[in-house]
């Protein structure tokens, strides 16, 4: 009784039910849309994972060939890394020995300006010196010339004199001595008892004279020592020698009949007074 008799009092509210009814229809097919949305995403999610499976599986499988050449590679990149590191260590030994030399070279080149400026120097004392020594060239060639000329001309005069000295020598006599310098061969005919003295046939007509002093020549080569003798007594075709008496050390003075000596004169003459002048002959 109550609600008829309040039902002029009530309001309508039939519109807002149209409403909410189509508000939940729409959401209704929205969530249709959505679910078939989400089954399609789903679909497409285990493809997704499908295949990411079978990718994790085919690296799996990878790795393990990976994994397995790792361990074959491993000594060799372990040999590698040690020869780098030996390379490192040699590089940064180089790379010190580069500082130090680069130091060097910095103070080297810190000596090169006074290096430099005397090289300067130098250079101008060596083309002042190129200078002098053009000229004294120069002053060579001169002297050279006239010192070859003079000796054109001496060589000239010599052959002059040598020409006029020799037909000047072909009408000198010469006296029958032994000069300075000759040599004569004798052979000894008899020896004194003292074996000082001896006697030869060779006297005046081969040169020797009275007074001679002479040198014995062993043998060409001079393999004894000399010693001297005197000719004490000159006849035309005999003489006498004596032994001087002061004898070399180690002289061999041993003489005996017909063996044969080598004199030489010498400028020695033993008749001569002290203020004597000396023979040249």
């Amino acid at each position: 009784m109550f609600f008829f008799t309040q039902t002029d009092k009530f309001v309508s509210n039939q519109s807002q039910v149209i409403e909410l009814k189509s508000a939940l229809d729409d959401l209704e097919e929205l969530t249709a849309e959505q679910k078939l949305a989400g089954d399609s995403n789903v679909s497409d999610l285990r493809k997704l994972i499908s295949l990411k499976r079978r990718e994790k599986e085919s690296l799996v499988e990878a790795g393990e060939a990976d994994k397995d050449q790792l361990g074959f590679l491993e000594p060799k990149l372990i040999k590698i890394a040690d020869e780098l590191k030996a390379e490192q260590e040699f590089t940064d030994a180089e790379k010190t020995k580069l500082a130090k030399l680069t130091q060097s070279v910095e103070a080297a080149g810190q000596e090169v300006a006074p290096l430099e400026e005397r090289k300067t120097e130098l250079l101008s004392i060596l083309s002042l010196e190129k200078e002098k020594m053009e000229k004294v060239r120069d002053e060579w060639e001169i002297v050279d010339g006239n010192f070859s000329l003079l000796k054109k001309m001496r060589k000239t005069a010599a052959e002059t004199y040598s020409v006029s000295f020799k037909s000047i020598e072909d009408t000198i006599v010469r006296p029958k001595c032994l000069f300075y310098g000759d040599e004569i061969e004798i052979e000894i005919e008899s020896v004194s008892s003292n074996k000082q003295e001896f006697y030869t046939k060779h006297g005046v007509s081969e040169g020797i004279e009275a007074g001679f002093v002479f040198i014995v020549k062993s043998d060409t080569d001079w393999t004894e020592i000399p010693f001297y003798v005197t000719c004490t007594l000159a006849r035309e075709n005999y003489s006498i020698f004596q032994i001087n008496h002061d004898i070399p050390s180690g002289a061999n003075t041993s003489i005996s009949p017909m063996q044969s000596m080598q004199l030489i004169r010498t400028g020695e003459f033993s008749n001569r007074n002290e203020d004597e002048i000396p023979l040249d002959i």
